[in-house]
């Protein structure tokens, strides 16, 4: 099992110690050809390693069929999800040949996080990097997948680019205690989050601003602290809208990895949003604080939300696209 785990690029930043902490926690399944490991709606429970053989990974579409979203071999994973929000799972698994799969409960995973263990830290890194990339995959098909009829024009209160975002305001102003029950600050110590506060730019944004725009290099990701941030993406003159995120969420983590961005975001109404600088976000993602613990489950929570978003998305253009 240990070599499985050495090969799969998932657990590449792990060390051999790292590896054999994580494994400690695996139990191993064997599944006939066309057994389903779990389906959609099930309650999702923990994450899997392909061992050997094949999984397909599908989702049901609107009004009936399915989709294949994947087929995977020795050294993926799956049902990852699950160490993210353990909410219902978002797709069916089967085996399409006799396989052997290595199961990571949500529970034992936990009992490795809220020790600060860095096996759990590089495994989060891992799941982020993934979720980006499967989020970067979707929205290049809804962009390829969209037709006249669910692409609409701009709104005409937006408006941009601008020299600034909004107008800045000072730290003090922001309600301590509506921050406190955002998911980011809910576990933060009263110091730890004037610590945040006082390093990252406050802004009011009015209702219409540009934040991001589709293809421009990114230099900064945003914390909503209230209000409500459109994403798009851009599609002749009209946009093609994704999701709508607020309190709580992050826009703009193309910072992940790098490049240009991948969706454009602007202010559906006056809000208040933090601006995390490129030196704090690649910090925090590589760092081993609570914070920088607070941070990936920010970012994966944001992550799956998108992911659910684009994935009815997707859907439904599937079945408009059978329909018509």
């Amino acid at each position: 099992m240990n070599s499985v785990l050495e090969k799969s690029p998932f657990f590449a930043e792990l060390d051999c110690d790292e590896r054999a902490e994580i494994l400690s926690m695996a139990r191993p399944f064997a599944f006939d050809q066309g057994h389903i490991i779990f389906r959609q709606g099930d309650r999702a429970d923990g994450m899997h390693l392909v061992e050997n053989g094949r999984v397909q990974i599908s989702a049901r579409l609107p009004g009936g069929g399915e989709m294949t979203l994947s087929t995977l071999g020795t050294g993926e994973v799956f049902g990852e999800f699950a160490l993210i929000d353990g909410r219902e799972r978002s797709a069916t698994a089967k085996a399409l040949e006799p396989s052997r799969v290595l199961f990571f409960s949500c529970r034992r995973f936990e009992a490795l996080r809220s020790e600060l263990r860095p096996a759990a830290l590089k495994t989060m890194r891992q799941i982020t990097s993934k979720l980006f990339r499967r989020l970067q995959l979707l929205d290049r098909s809804i962009d390829a997948n969209a037709i006249a009829s669910t692409i609409d024009p701009p709104p005409p209160w937006v408006f941009g680019p601008s020299e600034t975002i909004g107008k800045p305001i000072a730290a003090v102003s922001i309600n301590r205690a509506a921050l406190r029950v955002l998911p980011f600050f809910r576990s933060l110590a009263d110091d730890e989050i004037e610590e945040l506060l006082s390093a990252l730019p406050a802004w009011d944004v009015p209702r219409g601003q540009f934040l991001i725009r589709e293809g421009t290099p990114g230099t900064s990701s945003f914390l909503i602290v209230r209000g409500a941030i459109q994403l798009a993406l851009e599609k002749g003159n009209g946009f093609e809208k994704v999701a709508v995120l607020g309190p709580g969420r992050i826009v703009g983590l193309s910072l992940i990895e790098g490049g240009l961005r991948a969706e454009t975001c602007y202010a559906r109404e006056r809000s208040t949003i933090l601006e995390i600088c490129q030196e704090h976000f690649v910090g925090w993602f590589q760092g081993t604080s609570l914070i920088a613990f607070k941070f990936y489950d920010a970012v994966n929570e944001n992550l799956v939300a998108q992911l659910r978003a684009s994935d009815r998305r997707l859907g439904r253009l599937s079945a408009l696209e059978r329909a018509g």
